[in-house]
């Protein structure tokens, strides 16, 4: 599949055709950022979903690292609008940003990056089936209040990858800091349900501050729901109902049990409830409520 890839400078290029080198240091020492906003058709119309919000966690990726961003939110914006018109958009298409050193450079210079736009098509990815998730405790201790897993890296997924790559069993890891308090999964956060409440980590167990974590929040308190940000310990969740975990590609997936011995009701009411208000804000009458979420290429 071609997925071509449009540099800041609005010149559409081939994918085949990027050119990186070898001596740079995203091929060195892996230093590149990314960011996958939710983009979705609604009839003949694109939209995104909170673009600010993924743009200023863009940025401060960038800042991190010591990586300049080569753009502000209006030329990104143009941008993934120019982009559009070469690429006949889809449902199943998710949109890619990376900010990524193609030049020569060294671990501890000034890094010169460039920004590329790229799809990914998750009809792929969703043909698997997975309606609910497996998951095991990773084997590596996170630590909490640190800022490291409030960007969007690449290199967090190195861990995920050998893990998962020879256990297939498994759909994710679940990250637990040095208190024992649960953090998140590799790729989503994850909430947890008990009786009427919804729980999920807050921020400083050491997750990311995910902008489909924010939207369920939000909803939760639109809707009435309690809901607790707090340290969540792993020898506690046994004791809830229900399960899930969110991220912008996925959205919503409820999960079927933990380390295969403790199990959760994916079947849930108040997870249904709180799936269909998720759905609700990519409906017509949710781009029309919610408006100021929303940008319309």
């Amino acid at each position: 599949m071609d997925n071509g890839k449009i540099s800041t400078d609005g010149a559409l290029v081939n994918n085949k055709n990027i050119e990186v080198n070898i001596s740079s240091a995203s091929i060195r020492y892996g230093i590149s950022v990314f960011e996958a906003p939710k983009m979705f058709l609604l009839g003949s119309d694109i939209y995104i979903f909170r673009f600010q919000d993924y743009f200023n966690r863009l940025k401060t990726s960038c800042k991190f690292l010591n990586i300049e961003l080569p753009l502000d939110s209006n030329k990104l914006l143009y941008d993934i609008k120019k982009f559009i018109e070469f690429v006949p958009w889809q449902e199943s298409y998710a949109l890619r940003i990376n900010v990524f050193c193609p030049y020569e450079s060294e671990l501890l210079g000034e890094v010169e990056c460039a920004l590329t736009l790229s799809y990914l098509d998750i009809g792929i990815r969703s043909k698997s089936g997975v309606s609910s998730k497996v998951i095991k405790r990773s084997n590596l201790i996170r630590t909490s209040n640190n800022n490291l897993y409030m960007i969007k890296s690449p290199s967090h997924y190195i861990n995920a990858r050998k893990e998962l790559y020879s256990d297939i069993e498994f759909d994710d890891i679940l990250y637990v800091n040095e208190k024992e308090n649960i953090c998140e999964l590799s790729r989503s956060n994850i909430f947890l349900i008990k009786d009427r409440t919804v729980y999920t980590p807050d921020l400083g167990s050491g997750i990311l501050d995910g902008i489909t974590r924010k939207l369920i929040i939000d909803l939760c308190q639109e809707h009435n729901i309690l809901i607790e940000i707090k340290e969540l310990n792993y020898s506690k969740l046994s004791d809830f109902d229900s399960a899930f975990c969110v991220g912008t590609t996925n959205g919503i997936t409820p999960i079927r049990n933990i380390d295969k011995n403790i199990h959760f009701d994916t079947n849930n009411l108040l997870l249904a409830e709180i799936v269909n208000y998720y759905k609700e804000v990519f409906s017509k009458k949710g781009v029309e409520k919610y408006k100021e979420w929303f940008v319309k290429l």
